[in-house]
């Protein structure tokens, strides 16, 4: 690091609290209703038939640049924020009359920027107060030297109980350790493990804990200034502290002293991988930058040096295996004796941008790569298994095309190398979890179902355009559509539509590859059980129930040979008749991935419908005697309605979190390649 990108560091850094407190201003002020989104970015005369617009003003302004400049340092003082802030109304004021629907929607926000920097400049106050009185083991009332703060403190780890329930642990609560063994569990699972457990030997073996721990920030002492700052501000690791550390400040202010080279992102080693994802990044950055208006475009230097900044590396290569869990194994394989693992390649692929003197960690991707080794349902797979992001890039509106960038450009660069079918697991965090950053901005939302879905739809419409994908749909509702052409059984059909609030393919619309399967697919023997009658006759034939089945949790894979899909006679964990032959064919399709949804799920749906085979089931002929039977029927005394039927809930959160997309190999005989995406709202 050069003398000069420490001064641009610690100028940033020093403007960080102004980020704090006037981030959520600015974000305020560009979603507010008033805004209409005409103060969001800059003013373009020639699009919106302005000739005079630089001859009135002299010194154009909008949010979007303020909150640009705002997250790069460029601001020092509140003064200098604030001052822009105004002048983004005050210039719509003074270019439009006052009757204009700008100029009154201009008044409207500037009376809400004024109410909320009194807010704000209360709320600093307060903070200066609180700052100035407090005093801990950590910090002992000494603030640090660059970033002016006092203790920082880290956001709580999540705890997930290693018991039965796999739940989250929450904050203040009690959890039980074994000592010299990892694990935790809450009261509950603890409850149960203690059953038959005399008070001598629980104690000797559990120790209660509780959920309440704060990890702040290590500190370091400057060997020349005796200054003390935090180890992340002073950009030194705890663990490389040593007796003659000098303080970036320090090595700014001497100019005897050459800081040593820090080497950076752009020091990890190259692979073909990470140079093919890169070139993708930088043709992007063109394509985007190309997009806007030309006096808003960067310089040639100016670009060159925003391509330069952005850094792709393969930061983790590593081979493992996923173990299948003992319920689920025997419908993998017919020579299961103790144990199933099956092997994948896991990738880390890594994205920097070089900004204020430091390489900062945007975007975090891990893929589990299944070769030709596996069950035939991971065979030639990739799985899209973690995904993370924060805020930081710059300039904003490079975020999501160089997100969907780097996704698009590893499906295309899987599908290179062999890989003919991808999944995803689209499924936002829960408040307060965090995938891979341990920490996320206090101003970065999380993004909920529908944000997400929306973000893959555009990825995967982008992949379709470039011929990255051929083929995208979600993974339930293709299982569903092709047990129901399967079998020919209209309830079944009916249920589905129920479940998606769509109509079912027709049996020509589904892939070439999916109908030859289902053709050359011996029949069940009895594809119409009882669990598939309606109760009422009378039923529209648009309204039906989710069926419990395990068809529910299969999904056909177009680049297995139908030869695999034999079920095989050794799966003997359920009862004869509790799942039908069609059942076992569909289960035998769904890949097992780590952390994914079948680990987890289809163990406790194995047991269910274990539990559902022991019940005697009644007819239909039964039920209806039954019914009249019991009482005599009047026009004054119509019969009571069948009680509703619960729904499972599996089916629920399968379907609007998994998404099945198969590359252009797996279909390379469908004259007309299209994606499907269908997700109830």
């Amino acid at each position: 690091m050069t003398r000069n990108q420490l001064i641009v560091y610690i100028k940033y850094l020093k403007s960080r609290s102004l980020q704090i407190y006037y981030g959520p201003l600015i974000q305020l002020l560009m979603q507010h209703k008033d805004n209409h989104g005409i103060f969001n970015s800059p003013v373009d005369p020639d699009a919106e038939n302005l000739p005079t617009y630089y001859s009135v003003i002299s010194k154009p302004m909008d949010l979007g640049t303020i909150r640009d400049r705002l997250a790069s340092g460029e601001y020092q003082t509140q003064r200098d924020i604030l001052n822009d802030i105004s002048l983004v109304f005050k210039n719509a004021q003074k270019f439009n009359p006052p009757t204009h629907f700008v100029y009154l929607c201009a008044s409207s926000l500037s009376k809400v920027f004024e109410s909320e920097v009194e807010k704000i400049r209360t709320r600093i106050e307060q903070n200066r107060v609180n700052q100035a009185n407090h005093f801990c083991s950590s910090c002992r009332g000494t603030p640090c030297r660059i970033c002016g703060e006092k203790c920082l403190k880290y956001s709580p780890p999540v705890f997930v109980c290693d018991g039965d329930c796999h739940e989250r642990i929450l904050r203040n609560t009690t959890y039980y350790i074994i000592r010299g063994q990892k694990g935790r569990y809450c009261q509950k699972c603890y409850a149960k493990k203690i059953v038959g457990m005399d008070k001598a030997d629980r104690k000797n073996l559990f120790v209660k804990k509780k959920n309440d721990e704060v990890f702040p920030e290590s500190w370091v002492q400057c060997s020349r200034c005796h200054e003390w700052l935090h180890c992340i501000c002073g950009l030194v690791h705890p663990r490389q502290v040593t007796n003659n550390y000098v303080c970036p400040i320090c090595l700014s202010e001497d100019p005897r002293r050459e800081p040593k080279p820090v080497q950076g992102a752009a020091a990890i080693p190259t692979c073909p991988l990470s140079e093919y994802l890169t070139e993708q990044v930088y043709q992007r950055v063109d394509q985007v930058v190309q997009k806007l208006p030309k006096r808003l475009r960067p310089t040639g230097a100016a670009l060159s040096q925003l391509k330069q900044n952005l850094i792709v590396r393969v930061v983790s290569n590593i081979t493992t295996s996923v173990t299948v869990k003992k319920a689920i194994a025997p419908l993998f394989t017919p020579d299961y004796s103790d144990e199933l693992s099956l092997p994948y390649r896991s990738k880390c692929i890594a994205f920097f941008q070089h900004r204020n003197g430091v390489d900062i960690l945007l975007f975090v991707l891990y893929v589990h790569e299944f070769g030709e080794n596996t069950t035939p349902a991971n065979r030639r797979c990739v799985y899209i298994s973690y995904l993370d992001s924060v805020h930081f890039l710059s300039p904003r509106y490079l975020r999501t095309p160089l997100y969907h960038t780097l996704l698009n450009g590893y499906l295309a660069y899987a599908k290179s190398n062999g890989y003919c079918r991808a999944h995803i697991w689209a499924c936002p965090p829960s408040r307060g979890d965090d995938y891979i950053f341990p920490h996320h901005p206090r101003d970065q939302r999380t993004p909920n179902a529908d944000h997400l879905i929306g973000w893959y739809r555009q990825l995967l419409a982008e992949a379709v355009e470039a011929g990255i994908v051929s083929h995208a749909s979600c993974q339930l509702d293709e299982l569903l559509h092709i047990n129901a052409v399967r079998s020919n059984n209209p309830d079944i059909n009916q249920r589905q539509i129920r479940c998606f609030s769509i109509r079912g393919v027709a049996e020509t619309e589904l892939p070439e590859s999916v109908l030859e399967r289902i053709q050359t697919s011996p029949l069940p023997s009895s594809p119409c059980s009882s669990d598939y009658e309606t109760e009422n006759e009378n039923e529209n034939e648009n309204e039906s129930d989710l069926s419990s089945d395990m068809s529910s949790l299969s999904t056909a894979t177009a680049s297995i040979p139908s030869a695999d899909f034999t079920p095989h006679p050794t799966a003997s964990l359920l009862p004869t008749g509790s799942l039908s032959e069609l059942e076992r064919v569909l289960l035998l399709t769904v890949p097992y991935f780590e952390g994914d949804y079948l680990p987890y799920v289809g163990e406790d749906l194995l047991k269910e419908i274990y539990q559902d085979s022991l019940k005697p089931k009644v007819s239909r002929s039964v039920r209806i005697h039954r019914l009249l039977t019991s009482r005599p029927l009047s026009p004054t005394c119509p019969p009571s309605p069948p009680p509703p039927r619960t729904e499972p809930s599996f089916a629920t959160e399968f379907y609007k979190t998994t998404f099945y997309s198969c590359l252009p190999s797996s279909f390379a005989s469908m004259p007309n390649p299209c994606w499907r995406i269908l997700l109830a709202s």
